[in-house]
């Protein structure tokens, strides 16, 4: 089940950003390229927390608040440190550190509820 779950996320996670850079209404990503990298940088990230929370969970720590406040600070991290305006993407502050994250910890905290880890 952990590799099922951490596909899931991997999967639900980049499909859940990809939704919100689109209804945002601005240009953000001008290129195939920065669809691309955007997608592939959100689904590695938030797989490898799923996948290390899921292995911590299997050791007994299945508190839906350490994987929320966990998966958050990590969309957080990423919105600053791996979205910094550039060519391909220009995606404004407040949408890469507030929505994007919110957003996308909300449903992988249902997936994990959804499969039973927490």
């Amino acid at each position: 089940m952990l590799v099922y779950d951490t596909i899931a996320a991997a999967v639900l996670a980049p499909l859940t950003w990809l939704g919100l850079v689109f209804l945002s209404g601005q240009s953000a990503i001008n290129s195939r390229r920065g669809w691309w990298q955007g997608a592939l940088i959100i689904a590695l990230g938030n797989g490898s927390v799923w996948l290390l929370l899921n292995a911590l969970a299997v050791l007994g720590l299945r508190h839906i608040i350490l994987w929320g406040m966990t998966i958050l600070v990590v969309n957080v991290l990423v919105g600053l440190r791996l979205f910094k305006p550039s060519e391909t993407m220009q995606i404004p502050l407040w949408w890469r550190v507030a929505w994007h994250p919110l957003l996308i910890t909300t449903m992988l905290v249902l997936l994990a509820g959804a499969c039973g880890v927490v």
